[in-house]
């Protein structure tokens, strides 16, 4: 909810209950306080975002949180199962609730499907996933239909034509989610680096995965090469960059590999 790429815990709750308005969708959410995990604070004022109505129960107005524009910060679906409405409010650009006003308004689905949202093709924007329509040639398993986020506001889904189609066993839910983490690079050559004089300082970089530790080495040679360790880097989410400060006059060649 905040961008600071750790996931924040976020729930939705009948209004009367919390003494907000009767019948109103009404969201919440605990930041997880720059750090590893869920919030701390068990409910305690000091990470909670506020109170925030968006949507109608009694319409069967569901709330699904996804990043829809990439901005890192996490934005509103409803998904009314009433009429299949999908209806996506785009949260505050330095993190929190949107205006509570659709941005993005859709309908996907028959009665009865079921809708959640995960990014199915990599590009960063949260798609949209329909699922739990049993399949008309096999009663036991259940139709999966994904839609990809063209990251003009959905400008060109088709709800009768899914970018994907699978199948599943039927009466399963279906969650989405990154179990792996992203495949680290292979060794990568960086050079030649040319310096002159006494040795100099060579400064690089490279997109890293978060926490994995990188091997710099060094050699004078491709043909031959004598690969030399001449440092370790951890990763963090973005680029990391490694300077050499003792790189050799003349030149020498660089790669990055995992230890």
């Amino acid at each position: 909810m905040d961008g600071d790429k750790i996931e924040d815990c976020g729930i939705t709750v009948e209004g009367s209950a919390i003494g907000q308005p009767a019948d109103a969708l009404v969201w919440g959410a605990w930041r997880s306080e720059g750090v590893k995990g869920i919030s701390t604070d068990h409910g305690a004022a000091a990470n909670f975002t506020g109170w925030n109505a968006f949507g109608v129960v009694s319409l069967g107005d569901l709330g699904i949180l996804g990043d829809f524009n990439g901005d890192g910060i996490a934005d509103r679906l409803l998904y009314r199962t009433s009429d299949n409405q999908v209806f996506i409010d785009y949260s505050q650009p330095a993190g929190g609730w949107g205006d509570g006003v659709a941005d993005v308004s859709l309908v996907l689905g028959i009665p009865g499907d079921q809708l959640t949202v995960s990014d199915i093709n990599g590009d960063g924007l949260d798609d949209l996933v329909l699922y739990g329509r049993p399949d008309p040639g096999n009663a036991a398993l259940q139709d999966l239909f994904g839609y990809y986020n063209d990251g003009a506001n959905f400008a060109s889904l088709n709800p009768v034509a899914p970018d994907i189609q699978d199948v599943w066993s039927i009466g399963d839910g279906v969650l989405f989610g990154q179990l792996m983490p992203p495949a680290p690079p292979q060794p990568t050559l960086v050079g030649p680096a040319f310096t002159s004089g006494p040795p100099s300082v060579f400064e690089f970089g490279w997109n890293s995965v978060s926490g994995v530790s990188y091997k710099v080495q060094r050699t004078a040679n491709l043909e031959a090469p004598d690969w030399m360790d001449v440092g370790t880097v951890t990763g963090t989410v973005g680029t990391v960059t490694f300077a050499d400060t003792a790189a050799p006059g003349g030149g020498a060649f660089y790669r990055v590999a995992l230890p």
